[in-house]
């Protein structure tokens, strides 16, 4: 007796029995790449949501301990970087960055480390669920890592404060110190002198200005009704100035990537290196993976996003592109359809507006932030559906039809906005014309991953701007028949009778373990 793939049931049986040795993430990464291992939209969505209702954020947060990036991070310049921060019971902390020169922090830079105290304020009115928090630097030093690094950084640091490093060349592996406050007035022992370098390399810290903890469950298995998980705490702290020469003065209205607690970060190889990691030791992390995703599929969100100035919301994003054999007999554009809800709360439980995109796109050469490529975005369509009264009241309150029609808003109500060229109140201009970046991946469970720069929409004044800041990432689903009407899990076991779901070289690796086993008995 067989199965469909030709294979005897015993060996399939004796495979369970004798392990192996494969693991289940090697499974995934040989059988992924059919579109029928994909997890539906719905069940994506419903786990999601299931995973936000069994999370929840302490007020006031308690931030003490230490906290660590999950992974190599991007944040505008670009800059790559990793993260090492810990916060002591008496409001001081110490606070590592590592600089890289490549999207996978493979190459260290430099680091910087800073030590400081900070109060904390009160809630945020600005980014509601967020907790706003005074802090003061006392030192920060710097350590390059390559003699070139160390010239450049020299070099940056001398132009700032050219009394302070005068005519000493920096060596690599050596600290510096660049930034120097006395907070002790009445100390007459101290010898120190005050003085700040950091504007000669755009290093700020002002993200601690704003933050927020969320605890939240990190399954083990994902999109299994079975799957077990640990809760994981996640501190999130404020977003950076895209324009470097902004970041001095400016007070965070959004968040970065999460730091994890050192405490909940099992099962990650990632964390492992940074928590072993020092300013004489940098952490050298994987490369990710270099196989890219086929665009062309659905894109949501992995939970509620937050954008600046307490904006909340979820995306999903449908990409397609015309089939290479009509692609040959006439030029058809790739086209983009986008649902983005909108919320009030930071947990995504309370809609206010959501909007229906759609229009045409299309990916460029490698851009300047390493890994990614250029995008063009044209926006040709946009449906407004208010689902606040308050929405449906600012609505109506435009003079004009310069947001749909004047005064016909009504809850739950859509308008196509393409006849009053957008929707001033809210931002929304049509037709939009934007350039963005884009980066395909997968991640360590080889589930597909879009990265989609902050678009800036395209005129004369900003033609010249490059996009540096990237989106939180979205998830590659296949979209459901019904959308979300019933969820079919991904199981690492497969049926019997499924041939193109066990690959063959499972099989055949079995059989050859189970041989040698019986043989050498």
């Amino acid at each position: 007796m067989t199965t469909d793939c030709g294979a005897p049931i015993w060996i399939l049986i004796l495979g369970i029995i004798f392990p192996t040795g494969l693991s289940n993430e090697h499974f995934f990464i040989t059988n992924s790449i059919s579109e029928g291992l994909l997890p539906s939209c719905g069940a994506l969505r419903k786990q999601y949501e299931e995973d936000e209702r069994l999370s929840f954020a302490p007020f006031p947060p308690d931030i003490s301990g230490q906290w660590i990036s999950e992974r190599c991070e991007i944040r505008p310049g670009p800059e790559f970087i990793a993260r090492k921060y810990e916060f002591y019971k008496n409001h001081t902390f110490k606070m590592i960055q590592f600089f890289y020169g490549d999207p996978n922090c493979v190459l260290p830079l430099y680091s910087l480390v800073a030590h400081g105290s900070f109060d904390p304020i009160g809630p945020s009115w600005v980014t509601p669920g967020g907790l706003e928090i005074d802090f003061t630097l006392f030192n920060v030093k710097a350590t390059p890592y390559t003699n070139d690094v160390a010239e450049e950084l020299f070099y940056r640091i001398n132009r700032t404060c050219p009394d302070i490093v005068q005519k000493r060349h920096w060596k690599p592996h050596h600290q510096y110190l660049i930034y120097s406050y006395d907070d002790d007035e009445h100390d007459e022992s101290s010898n120190l002198t005050d003085y700040d370098c950091l504007h000669g390399i755009h290093a700020v810290f002002n993200e601690i200005q704003l933050i927020r903890i969320i605890k939240r469950p990190g399954r083990i298995i994902s999109f299994s009704p079975i799957s077990k998980f640990n809760m994981k705490s996640y501190l999130y702290l404020g977003d950076i100035h895209p324009v470097p020469e902004g970041r001095f003065s400016y007070r965070p209205t959004s968040y970065q990537e999460p730091l994890i607690s050192v405490d909940t970060a099992i099962h990650c190889h990632t964390c492992a290196k940074i928590i072993r990691s020092s300013v004489h030791n940098p952490p050298h992390l994987h490369p990710r993976s270099s196989v890219s995703v086929a665009l062309k599929n659905d894109w949501i969100s992995r939970g509620c996003e937050v954008l600046s100035y307490g904006t909340f919301l979820k995306r999903h994003y449908t990409f397609e592109t015309p089939e290479l054999r009509v692609r040959k007999r006439k030029r058809l554009t790739s086209t983009w359809r986008a649902e983005i809800n909108y919320f009030s709360d930071p947990s995504c439980l309370h809609p206010i507006y959501s909007t229906n995109l759609q229009g045409t796109y299309a990916v460029g050469r490698e851009s300047s932030v390493q890994g990614f490529q250029n995008m063009e975005i044209i926006t040709t369509s946009t449906i407004l559906t208010p689902q606040d009264a308050s929405i449906v009241a600012n609505l109506n309150g435009h003079s004009g039809d310069v947001c749909g029609k004047q005064g016909s808003w009504i809850l739950s109500g859509s308008q196509e906005l393409a006849k009053t060229s957008g929707c001033m109140g809210l931002g929304i201009f049509l037709p939009r014309r934007e350039k963005s970046l884009i980066k395909t991946e997968k991640d360590s469970r080889d589930f597909g991953l879009l990265y989609l720069g902050v678009s800036q929409v395209l005129s004369d004044e900003t033609r010249n701007n490059k996009p540096t800041s990237i989106h939180p990432p979205l998830v590659n689903c296949k979209k459901d028949d019904i959308d979300g009407n019933e969820i079919s899990p991904l199981s690492y076991s497969m049926p019997l009778n499924s041939c193109s779901k066990f690959p063959t070289s499972t099989i055949s690796f079995t059989f050859f373990v189970v041989v040698h086993l019986i043989v050498n008995h």
